[in-house]
């Protein structure tokens, strides 16, 4: 490998990172990796950045998450390098994977490719569907490994064998809902009728969830203070407020915040209408008056004079609309000047959009209205939610004052 074009290339990338607004996390996690690289001995003596990858990195760890990570750095750099191409939160690069030596026959190929028209088509985020083809890959590899290249001649067993190992389930509930949702996304652009057969074969896995954290009430105090002007702002930008505020009240996804359009604001009716990128329906939210407030006061004092007609911009050179990942960052900043969990704990936008279905509930709102507040493709989701309620849970709970047990047995359980 060419470790002084990679050192050059590194004098670029900071000065593009510092100049379009990255995060210091992101910067300093890239650098580092780049730094990491350069000196690494074992890199310079690779020929190519997949062969360093599957040589040195998927035999030193096992953890998915990590092997993604890595895959996901190295994708960068090896664009940076070889490509003179910039990283993109908006496009993220991926380094091509080499698990399964099976090439794929024109069947799945095509599947994968008609996925992902449809999914572009739908404004899915570009994470997402890098995601969801990826799965879909391993997938079909698997079965390519069998000697199989089409739906029509692959049996139940076959299937199955991909999520059971003969003693436990080796894949679970989300790898069979995303393989659902493609099938069915595939079926109804290609009319493919094996797809029907094909999905009767698929496992039912159930779900399993820990309970969903939540603000308590004095960090619903600290945000209150902070939203209403009573707090000290510190150096959050009237941009920042503006989507917090819309976050905390209305549960928006941050992939639908950032792709809002001047448009979705509907002043007169006091609506804002979306489309979710996640389940591709259109969803219809209030717009509360602290909430119109804080976007206006964003509009009128602070939003770039420009034709781009995305609602939150990113405050470089040439604004341009926020990414997911933009969105995040601001929402703990955020977080950080409230005072909220700085000393660690569950932060992020999905933070916002339990704490609002909880108080939904807890206001007594129905499940079908809490499905339509927050966009939910099924009432089943609210379940999740239902569960994490502490205060309904112990309302529920029985007294064991009236069963003979004996101490000696309740202690030995409580241990």
């Amino acid at each position: 490998m060419d470790v002084e074009n990679l050192k050059c290339a590194k004098i670029r990338l900071e000065s593009y990172l510092q100049e379009n607004g990255y995060s210091q996390g992101y910067i300093k996690t890239l650098t580092h990796e780049v730094d990491r690289l350069v000196s690494n001995s074992d890199f310079a003596k690779a020929i190519s950045y997949e062969a360093y990858y599957q040589d040195h990195i998927v035999s030193k760890y096992k953890n998915p998450t990590t092997l993604a990570h890595k895959r996901g750095l190295l994708g960068r750099i090896r664009n940076l390098d070889l490509h003179g191409i910039m990283p993109s939160k908006r496009h993220p690069s991926f380094l091509p994977s080499q698990d399964s030596p099976c090439r794929l026959s024109p069947f799945f190929k095509d599947f994968i490719s008609i996925c992902k028209d449809e999914w572009h088509r739908r404004s899915l985020a570009d994470s997402t569907i890098a995601s969801r083809a990826g799965m879909l890959d391993k997938f079909f590899s698997f079965l390519a490994s069998k000697g199989f290249d089409h739906f029509s001649n692959v049996g139940e067993q076959d299937i199955l064998s991909y999520f059971f190992d003969g003693t436990s389930v080796i894949r679970g509930y989300d790898v069979v809902k995303i393989l659902r949702l493609s099938i069915l996304d595939y079926g109804r652009v290609s009319h493919d009728e094996s797809c029907k057969r094909f999905l009767s074969y698929l496992p039912r896995i159930r779900k399993r969830h820990g309970i969903y954290p939540y603000l308590t009430k004095e960090e619903r105090e600290r945000i209150d203070s902070l939203l209403e002007g009573s707090g000290d702002h510190g150096q959050l930008s009237k941009r920042d407020l503006a989507i917090f505020t819309l976050l905390y009240y209305t549960g928006i996804r941050r992939g639908d915040l950032a792709n809002m359009r001047l448009l979705d604001i509907d002043w007169y009716q006091d609506q804002i209408t979306i489309m979710q990128g996640k389940t591709g329906h259109v969803n219809t939210l209030p717009l509360f008056a602290v909430v119109g407030n804080s976007i206006l006061d964003y509009i009128e004092n602070e939003r770039p004079k420009t034709k781009n007609d995305y609602l939150f911009l990113s405050t470089n050179k040439i604004p341009d609309k926020l990414s997911g990942g933009s969105v995040y960052d601001i929402v703990e900043k955020v977080y950080n000047v409230a005072g909220v969990r700085t000393d660690g704990g569950r932060k992020g936008t999905h933070l916002l959009r339990h704490n609002l279905s909880l108080s939904l509930l807890n206001s007594g709102a129905s499940t079908p209205m809490i499905t339509e507040i927050l966009g939910h493709a099924s009432p089943e989701t609210v379940n999740a939610y239902l569960e994490s309620d502490e205060v309904a849970l112990k309302g529920c709970a029985l007294s064991v004052e009236s069963y003979p047990i004996g101490k000696e047995v309740f202690e030995a359980c409580m241990k």
